[in-house]
């Protein structure tokens, strides 16, 4: 029989990979977004991805209370998406940062810096959003 420790680890688990699989999905409308305006349209990287990231966070939101996490579970829904959005903006930031020292100090190219530095936020907005927003009352 399994502990309850064991369960709870392996629900935890399985959480963990549906929100990869959101964020895998909000990565590819990320990068898609930000391509098409850095190499077709030809816009700088940084409004390119402004906009990409936002597109991206609205979709992971919505991706992420329906597969993932359970909405209302703390606060009311717009409590919940002004969180979401909150903790999105430090992401953000540290997002454009992470860009910057790529792209314009290290010269690494847009999409290798953009795919490493959404890998490397991914963390950073899981953790956040289920400890501090979805988590459920006791």
């Amino acid at each position: 029989m399994n502990t309850l420790f064991e369960r709870l680890f392996s629900l935890y688990r399985f959480k963990i990979l549906r929100y990869l699989i959101v964020g895998g999905i909000g990565a590819l409308i990320d990068i898609a977004i930000f391509s098409i305006a850095t190499y077709l349209l030809y816009l700088p990287w940084l409004p390119s991805s402004i906009v990409s990231s936002l597109v991206s966070t609205i979709a992971g939101y919505y991706l992420s209370i329906r597969f993932v996490f359970i909405s209302g579970a703390r606060y009311k829904q717009y409590q919940e998406i002004f969180g979401v959005f909150i903790i999105s903006f430090f992401a953000f930031l540290m997002h454009q940062f992470l860009l910057y020292l790529l792209i314009e100090i290290i010269h690494f190219n847009m999409i290798v810096s953009k795919v490493i530095v959404i890998g490397s936020i991914f963390f950073f907005n899981y953790f956040s959003r289920s400890r501090v927003i979805f988590r459920q009352r006791i």
